[in-house]
């Protein structure tokens, strides 16, 4: 009987979920044990290129949107979008059409979260330097077009797979 190799993406996936649910318990003797980010549901998943209309070191700005439904425990907190070995910062939501900034990116009950975060990339311009961001590294290599949402809570990570990042048409400046 020939054995087969899992995919790495499955073996990534699997200890990300079981790294999750096991630190997402709380309680263990007589109390009941709470997991902050359940029942959810990423509905779509998007990711489109705007390139300047301007010659600068700056080569394009990459925007991702996530969408999804869920159920939070009070003060889950939507911090990251892992793509490719990068973190990304959660720059803006809305939790059930309502916008949230900053410190507000508290999520509390049942409802639909819409994530927003954007990612530059940089090419050699001599004399047009912009300074550039530098982004939090990750330990893991996910597959193109797949993602996590990571959670805080009570100090907590918890993640939520994206299983597919659609790409929507490229934004040319003139």
């Amino acid at each position: 009987m020939k054995r087969t190799k899992a995919p790495i993406s499955l073996l990534i996936f699997v200890t990300l979920v079981t790294f999750s649910f096991s630190c997402g318990h709380k309680g263990t003797q007589g109390k009941q044990q709470i997991i902050p980010v359940t029942n959810t549901e990423v509905r779509l998943a998007t990711y489109q290129d705007a390139y300047p209309g301007v010659f600068s070191n700056l080569k394009k700005t990459r925007t991702y949107a996530v969408s999804m439904l869920g159920k939070f425990e009070a003060n889950t907190s939507p911090a990251y979008l892992w793509v490719d070995s990068v973190k990304l910062n959660i720059s803006y939501a809305q939790w059930n059409d309502e916008r949230m900034t900053g410190a507000q990116f508290l999520l509390n009950g049942e409802g639909k979260l819409d994530a927003y975060t954007s990612r530059n990339y940089y090419q050699p311009a001599p004399g047009m330097d912009l300074d550039q961001v530098q982004y939090m590294k990750t330990d893991t290599v996910l597959p193109q077009f797949q993602g996590m949402l990571e959670f805080i809570h009570e100090g907590k990570s918890f993640f939520v797979r994206v299983p597919k990042i659609q790409q929507l048409e490229s934004i040319y400046a003139p």
